[in-house]
């Protein structure tokens, strides 16, 4: 099996910093927690919307 490259943005250029990602982690752990999230449906639903060309901005939470 190929070695997978962890970064889906390989050409951003920018070293990963670990207390910037920990608190990333942080903070989308504490919006999880308090429910602000946007279900797969409603992304779904936009997904097919801009497939249609259709412009509209991403769901929010």
């Amino acid at each position: 099996m190929a070695d997978i490259d962890k970064d889906i943005f390989p050409d951003r250029g920018e070293e990963e910093d670990p207390e910037t990602a920990a608190r990333l982690d942080a903070e989308a752990e504490a919006a999880v927690a308090e429910g602000r999230v946007v279900s797969h449906e409603r992304v779904v639903e936009w997904l097919k919307k801009l497939e249609k060309g259709e412009r509209m901005p991403p769901p929010r939470a």
